[in-house]
């Protein structure tokens, strides 16, 4: 039986057909793309700026890590495209070390990039005939007329400190001469803050400090198209603030003036006042339960449709007459409520009576100088990028400053994008110049 079985089982293999013998095949080795980076660098980068730069891996199964950045600056890898923003204190070449891991090896590869100067103060402008060295002169530009300059009031030091004054100049930004314009009704009121009307050439002044050193509540508008340039007191209508050395914004959209802060004459307001620009101005306030501390001397600055207001002098504490402010905040103009944009930082220090302006294109507020104690200026250059959230300060280095001084002011040159920073004093000196930065 077992033969027999056997038998069958060889009879049934040999059914199968014939054996086969394995064919032969010509088996090739894998070849690797070897690992490498082909980056697509910039010929230049600027200071503050963010710039991507694609790393171009030969491969795809490729890990990429920022693991060094230079101080100051910031960087990330978005898939195989670095992203990169220099600080304002970088100038040269900086490298940024990226970790590179393929075909299961890591290595650091050095990316050079050539950062270049984007802020820098130009040629001092000064004269020899033109607006005499003062504190807290208003400076405007019309954007319908952007090769002019305004500067009006101030206080000046002839016959002595604090002298107020109600000249008013205009500047040819072309030619770098300055011309004295003839007024009618001009107020002395010195400190006050000036915003656009609501046509091309019409100004608002409001608040200020009259020479008996009392705090004015009064508006004027202006028209520098006439001559002679006529300034008109308005009539207006409920509980009018009183302020010097505050915030005063032209909100467009709902035709109104918007004042915040400011000195009273007998304490600081952290007070929002708005006034109608109709047929009869009326003047309302309102205290926000979120708001910045009272302060007066603050930088601020209009951006799109909020209100930013950085530092100032508070209410004194002793030993400290000044006590001033480092945080920043924002109005929206809509609601009239306040957002904190950034706390105190080491890069911008607190301070009173300082100049700044906003670059309206790239979101960017430029403060410089005012005074911690009211004996020394801070010499330093800040600038807050306004894009992010919160808001982020930079300080930035510039070769040759001007310099530094308390109760100067500034204005956004945007025909030559430019910040122009100006007059105030020291306790050694008084200015009257122009110092250009550059952007």
């Amino acid at each position: 039986m077992r033969r027999w079985i056997g038998s069958f089982l060889a009879a049934g293999a040999l059914a199968c057909g014939p054996s086969t013998v394995p064919a032969s095949f010509d088996v090739k080795p894998v070849t690797l793309t070897p690992c490498a980076l082909s980056p697509t660098m910039p010929a230049s980068v600027k200071q503050g700026e963010v710039v991507r730069i694609p790393l171009g891996p030969s491969r795809s199964d490729v890990a990429l890590s920022v693991v060094t950045i230079p101080a100051g600056a910031e960087a990330t890898m978005e898939g195989d495209v670095l992203v990169y923003r220099p600080g304002y204190e970088t100038v040269g070449t900086v490298v940024v070390e990226v970790a590179f891991t393929c075909g299961g090896k890591t290595t650091q590869v050095p990316v050079s990039l050539p950062v270049t100067s984007q802020v820098r103060w130009g040629t001092p402008v000064t004269w020899t005939t033109g607006p005499d060295a003062r504190e807290h002169p208003s400076l405007f530009i019309d954007p319908a007329s952007p090769d002019t300059l305004w500067l009006y009031g101030g206080f000046s030091f002839v016959p002595k400190q604090f002298t107020v004054t109600n000249d008013l100049w205009k500047f040819d930004l072309r030619t770098n001469v300055w011309t004295k314009v003839d007024t009618q009704n001009a107020p002395l009121l010195g400190g006050g803050r000036i915003t656009r009307g609501a046509r091309p050439g019409e100004f608002i002044l409001f608040g200020g400090q009259t020479p008996a050193d009392d705090v004015s509540s009064d508006v004027f508008r202006f028209d520098v198209t006439q001559t002679p340039v006529p300034f008109v007191k308005l009539t207006t209508m409920g509980a009018a603030p009183v302020a010097t050395l505050g915030a005063l914004v032209h909100d467009v959209a709902r035709q109104r003036l918007i004042s915040f802060g400011g000195y009273t004459g007998t304490g600081v307001s952290n007070t929002i006042d708005q006034l109608t620009l109709d047929a009869n101005p009326t003047w309302s306030s309102q205290t926000a339960a979120t708001a910045p501390s009272p302060r007066y001397g603050f930088f601020h600055a209009l951006d799109g449709d909020r209100l930013i207001v950085f530092s100032g002098a508070q209410l004194p504490k002793a030993g400290n007459p000044i006590n001033p402010a480092g945080d920043v905040w924002s109005l929206d103009l809509p609601t009239l409520t306040w957002t904190k944009l950034a706390e105190p930082n080491d890069d911008a220090p607190g301070r009173r009576n300082g100049c700044g302006a906003i670059d309206p294109v790239t979101h960017r507020f430029f403060v410089w100088s005012g005074t911690p104690d009211g004996l020394n200026a801070t010499p330093m250059l800040s600038v807050l990028d306004l894009t992010r959230t919160p808001a982020v300060w930079s300080r930035v280095t510039t070769p040759a400053p001007p310099t530094a001084r308390g109760s100067c002011s500034a204005v956004f040159d945007a025909a030559r994008r430019r910040v122009l920073f100006g007059f105030g004093n020291t306790t050694a000196a008084q200015f009257a110049d122009l110092q250009p930065l550059e952007l």
